[in-house]
Order: structure tokens, then sequence, then C-alpha cells
């Protein structure tokens, strides 16, 4: 994790973060518990409790199996997965509920050897920070500019098939300004909110390790 976690920290924070690191963790200290800990977090976060019930406490007894030293097939932990991914297609795209099942589909792997695990979960619990319309701009207003956008790109089209240099964003101010405008505003503070969220990621992960 440390790796991802300075990235998430910045530039200008990165450093600190490995530091803080080293020293909030007591030489000895057993970390073992420290990623499901982690890994409750986010889910819980992302309200699989709520929306994924059942399949989160699959995940759960899974892990705390592991966590208790039971020796566990990789089978065990595919059989799983695999009911939770098959409950992911019952689901609307784009909805609560499938975002929830798939965080778990991902947090579904044994803790002890699989180690990407956290910085994929904590990849999509970014991504849920923008999942909700943004209220200042509205979701059919969105619906509006992502048309135009796309209309504007298939126009374009034989254009960037021949070479040449086509600026979509000004093309959409010339089109339709104040949409234009209020669009990029939307993603100004969705960017926003994901660095805000970004940047949060070390205190969460370095205060499990400090527990430990």
């Amino acid at each position: 994790m440390l790796d991802p976690l300075t990235a998430y920290a910045g530039s200008d924070s990165g450093g600190d973060a490995a530091l803080r690191w080293v020293e909030c963790v007591e030489v000895g200290a057993d970390l073992s518990r420290v990623p499901q800990r982690i890994v409750d977090h986010f889910l819980t976060d992302m309200g699989v409790e709520r929306l994924a019930a059942s399949s989160y406490a699959d995940v759960r007894a899974l892990h705390r199996a592991e966590a208790s030293g039971v020796v566990m097939h990789r089978s065990e932990w595919t059989a799983v997965r695999r009911r939770i991914e098959a409950a992911v297609e019952t689901t609307l795209p784009h909805s609560h509920e499938r975002a929830a099942l798939n965080a778990c589909a991902t947090a579904c792997w044994p803790l002890q050897t699989s180690s990407s695990i956290l910085s994929t979960l904590i990849a999509a619990w970014l991504q849920e920070v923008n999942r909700e319309a943004d209220p200042a701009f509205g979701e059919l207003k969105t619906k509006r500019a992502m048309a135009t956008l796309d209309e504007i790109y298939q126009q374009t089209q034989p254009m960037r098939d021949k070479g040449e240099a086509v600026d979509i964003p000004a093309l959409f101010r010339m089109r339709d300004p104040i949409l234009a405008a209020g669009f990029e505003a939307s993603l100004e503070r969705a960017n926003a909110r994901y660095l805000d969220r970004a940047q949060s990621v070390p205190g969460i992960v370095l205060a499990h390790l400090a527990t430990a």
C-alpha cells in the first residue's frame, strides 16, 4: 500500500505520508489484521452493508476465517465471487446496488496473498465520490452536454481521420456557450471532489496501521 498511499497524498505530501507510515507502526507489530480493517472501512463507506448485505456477509466470513488461520482452497473464494458477479448482472447499470456488489467481488480474494485488493478497492471507492449527479448542474443538463459533445465528436471524425487538430471543447463553447460553461464548471467541481477524497486516503490507511 505504501506506493499508492504516497501517490494519493500528492507530490507535496507523499514524503510526509511515508515518514508517518514508519513512525506510526511499532517495530514488531502484527499487521496481519490491518488489510481486513481497511477493506471493511471502504466497503462500509460504500454502503455495502445496506446495498449488498448478503454478499458482504459472505466476504467478511471468508476474511475472518482466513485471519483465524483456517486453510481455504481458492475454489471457495472463487465460488463466492462468482455468486456475487452473477448478482451484479441482475442489477441496473450504474446503480448503487451494482457498485456495492462489484466492490464485494473486488474484495473477495485472500488478503494474505492477493496484494492488489486494497489498491483496487480504494480506486473503486474514489470513483464513487461522483456517482451522484452534480446538483448545481443537474442530470438533464449533463445528458444534454454529453449528447452535444458526442455529436461534435462524430461530426469531426473525418477531420481527425485526416490528422487535423480538432479542439472539441472550443467547438462546444461556440455551439452552446452557456451549456459548455456549466459543464466545464461541473467538471471542475467533480475533479475537486475526487482530489479531496484521494488526499484523504493516506490518513485513513495510516489510522488503521496505527491501531495495529
